[in-house]
């Protein structure tokens, strides 16, 4: 299996792969089971801030609402 970088991959790839290597601790301090980490929430918000123009023609082409 080739590994690619994370740099070569396009945005929802580079999220996916993020996803998977996730590490599934329980957080502290939350209601919840499991809590993203920051490391990923800003790695995220950082393709979201690049690609956003991208992503919002794409999710219009295909039906959303994003209005709400």
């Amino acid at each position: 299996m080739v590994s690619a970088k994370m740099s070569d991959l396009k945005p929802f790839a580079q999220v996916c792969k993020t996803l998977q290597e996730w590490n599934r601790a329980a957080a502290k301090g939350s209601g919840l089971n499991f809590e993203p980490s920051y490391k990923l929430l800003r790695y995220v918000n950082d393709i979201v801030l690049k690609e956003w123009r991208n992503f919002r023609m794409g999710l219009l082409r295909t039906g959303w609402d994003l209005s709400k």
